[in-house]
């Protein structure tokens, strides 16, 4: 490249923005830039070193102590510095970006909660799975039991049927002492109220809970 003496510090600069956007963002070396311009890498270091390393830091902003700021913007005052473009000549340009970087976030945030509304949601519904799966085997439990009571009921009633079931004695025999329970408030001390058994309790406390 003819002239390559001649350069200004200046256009040294611009020849490395235009090699560093032309690798998209890769990392400049005096090996690189000799390569793509045919200047000395000694040329490089020695005329625009500070701004080789400048080039080569990550445009972040300072997130100073907001812990609610989880995404890193590149600092939008910095490219501009860096582009050679004055700040306070551009500010509308400045402040709009600014204004879509703060909506950007607001996404972010947005997104951030629907998804511990939609975890939250899921574990509910795991859990309304589970307690509606324990309910119908109560259901299923409760069922049995009162099938295997009206079979033994009826069966002890129809002569026929306690021969198939195996029973061969009453369960109450009214004739040992007819006079006892012919008395009404015997029925009371024979046939007590049934306490509320524990299947019983809890498919009720289940159904109350969730409404079935």
């Amino acid at each position: 490249m003819a002239g390559k003496s001649n350069f200004t510090d200046e256009q040294l600069m611009d020849l490395a923005d235009e090699i560093k956007a032309k690798y998209k963002g890769k990392e400049l070396t005096p090996s690189l830039l000799e390569r793509e311009t045919g200047i000395g890498r000694m040329t490089w270091k020695r005329r625009i070193d500070d701004y080789l390393r400048e080039l080569n830091k990550p445009l972040v902003r300072d997130m100073g102590t907001n812990t609610d700021d989880m995404i890193l913007f590149p600092s939008i005052e910095a490219i501009f510095t860096r582009h050679g473009y004055d700040v306070e000549s551009h500010v509308k340009l400045v402040n709009a970006l600014h204004e879509l970087e703060l909506l950007i976030q607001d996404l972010y945030k947005e997104k951030q909660q629907y998804k511990e509304q939609m975890k939250k949601y899921e574990q509910i519904k795991d859990s309304f799975e589970e307690q509606n799966k324990k309910i119908q085997d109560l259901k299923s439990q409760k069922s049995h039991y009162e099938n295997l009571y009206n079979k033994l009921v009826v069966s002890s009633l129809e002569p026929h049927l306690r021969k198939e079931m195996g029973i061969s004695s009453d369960i109450i025999n009214f004739n040992e002492n007819k006079k006892f329970y012919e008395k009404l408030d015997s029925l009371e001390k024979n046939f007590p109220k049934p306490e509320e058994s524990f299947s019983q309790k809890k498919i009720k406390e289940l159904e109350d809970e969730y409404s079935f």
